[in-house]
């Protein structure tokens, strides 16, 4: 699908993307309800990228590198909404809590050297009207996603101490942006910050769930016992993720500690998880070990 909204003429400071793929994957499911209008996200997708500067929906030139963006969207099911923090309950009352599952990619057809990729993907769900569609949830989650990036394109540059200082920032999207680069680089010396956040029962669970992302991409094995320590007083939908981000890391303390809730832990769901999450880990070193003669 070719998207054009700009003149060549118009757009020679930018770089054009040339090719947008959309993809339901809700669509995959044969059960799963179509509530998605497609032109209205692809009306979405053009508000969102506005946000992203150097970039535009046109044809390249022939010296220019064209540039692809994939957006992948499923809404979730609909619920009674529900309150937030400290929110009372009657202030919801009659209102509906709709989210979408939400990712975007934007990247180079042909890569040059000093180009990459930029992403950004989550779960978005709120508390509305009910005459709010899916649609308009999903086009708010395009542009928390499209601020995300540019805040990561800001930072791309970035020394370490920058990035450790952004991930302190009160601006969830520059956090998330910073962490993003972080896991990229695998900035080892992170570690503490992030730490921090996943320890921080107080966080979003979106930006504790980027930080475990994180301290999993920079691999160092010292984030263990941090994880474990934060998944003591998580509920069980933290603790699956920091299960299995402990499995990935891998080690005697990360063995033991699955081990332990695979178990004991009163939960048999997260039993269960702890099983399969020790699984893999179990794999992944038979996989690492070197051959028996």
């Amino acid at each position: 699908m070719l998207l054009t909204s700009c003149r060549l003429d118009a757009c020679d400071d930018s770089a054009p993307i040339t090719y947008v793929d959309i993809r339901d994957r809700a669509k995959d499911d044969p059960n799963a309800p179509a509530k998605l209008d497609r032109a209205k996200l692809e009306a979405s997708i053009k508000v969102a990228m506005k946000r992203l500067p150097g970039f535009e929906f046109r044809p390249a030139e022939p010296d220019e590198v064209p540039w692809q963006l994939d957006v992948q969207v499923a809404e979730l099911t609909e619920r009674t909404a529900i309150p937030e923090g400290d929110e009372d309950p009657k202030s919801v009352e009659g209102m509906k809590r709709r989210g979408v599952m939400i990712g975007m990619r934007l990247h180079a057809l042909a890569r040059r050297d000093g180009q990459r990729a930029y992403w950004s993907e989550q779960l978005y769900a709120k508390n509305v009207d009910p005459s709010v569609t899916f649609d308009q949830v999903a086009g708010d989650a395009l542009l928390e996603l499209a601020d995300e990036i540019a805040f990561a394109m800001q930072l791309e540059d970035a020394d370490e101490a920058t990035l450790i200082a952004a991930v302190k920032s009160d601006d969830e999207r520059r956090r998330l942006g910073a962490m993003r680069i972080i896991a990229e680089r695998k900035v080892g010396s992170a570690v503490t910050v992030l730490s921090e956040v996943v320890r921080n029962e107080d966080e979003k669970q979106r930006v504790v769930l980027a930080a475990i992302g994180a301290l999993v991409a920079i691999d160092d094995p010292a984030a263990v016992p941090v994880l474990i320590d934060a998944g003591r007083s998580r509920p069980p939908a933290y603790l699956a993720q920091i299960l299995f981000a402990i499995a990935e890391l891998g080690g005697r303390d990360a063995k033991g500690y699955l081990f332990t809730v695979q178990s004991g832990h009163p939960d048999p769901a997260l039993r269960e998880v702890a099983k399969q999450a020790l699984e893999e880990l179990e794999a992944k070193e038979a996989r690492r070990a070197p051959p028996t003669e």
